[in-house]
């Protein structure tokens, strides 16, 4: 049942951006997603973050999806999910290691973690999902489309690792302290200034806030969610997905 009701309310994020004219399409082609991301931009400026770009990762399509939004012919918003499996290794200790990595070579300064990470972090382990490149386009800003296309995301994401014990995000300090769209997506888990650094990298911000939700949570947002629905809708799939070709 409860698979039933998560492939429902994926349906209902669908349909949501169906009434403002929108199309949501998943892919695993993130050379598309790099386009498309400088399209979005004024300046044709923005690049992906190391998280996800071909530069740093070679995803297959299991590894990773993200999602774009579409109004006609052009892209207007895009969100990204990978997976990461720790195995036994605490969060905290993965995500010092992992950034060391893929940060070293871009960063125009020698950063550096602190000697510690908030104690929360140590809590999480095992398959792990993480979510990045939340872009919304400029000239679209006031369509307020962006919460069900983060909720869509999130939905589809638990679906496609569903062994996954954790959503997680980080948010720039000043966007999670307006208390906006981190509330509104049910990010029931928020750390301030989760990472502890000496000098941040020069393309990422020092005051991140780890914004996330739990399995259990979610099953119960999941839960909850349909039993406020008294005649769901049809869970037939309008979603298509893009994958690279051969």
């Amino acid at each position: 049942m409860m698979l039933d009701w998560q492939c429902r309310l994926l349906e209902n994020y669908r349909w949501e951006l169906e009434q403002m004219d929108l199309e949501v399409v998943p892919s695993t082609d993130f050379e598309a997603l790099e386009e498309v991301v400088r399209e979005m931009s004024p300046k044709r400026d923005w690049e992906l973050t190391p998280h996800f770009s071909t530069k740093e990762n070679t995803f297959t399509t299991k590894d990773a999806f993200w999602i774009g939004v579409w109004l006609d012919n052009r892209c207007i918003g895009t969100v990204a999910s990978k997976l990461q499996s720790t195995g036994e290794e605490e969060l905290g200790s993965y995500i010092r290691r992992y950034w060391n990595r893929v940060y070293r070579n871009g960063s125009n300064v020698d950063f550096e973690f602190g000697d510690w990470q908030k104690q929360s972090l140590s809590d999480y382990s095992g398959d792990i999902i993480y979510s990045g490149e939340f872009r919304v386009h400029p000239d679209y800003q006031g369509m307020r489309f962006a919460e069900p296309m983060a909720m869509f995301l999130r939905v589809y994401s638990f679906l496609r690792w569903e062994d996954a014990s954790l959503f997680y995000i980080f948010m720039e300090d000043e966007n999670a302290r307006r208390g906006s769209l981190a509330s509104r997506v049910q990010m029931t888990i928020q750390i301030p200034q989760a990472l502890n650094w000496r000098i941040a990298p020069s393309q990422a911000k020092s005051d991140y806030w780890l914004c996330a939700m739990e399995k259990r949570h979610y099953r119960d947002f999941v839960r909850q969610w349909a039993e406020s629905q008294k005649k769901p809708r049809s869970t037939k799939s309008q979603i298509a997905v893009i994958h690279r070709r051969p």
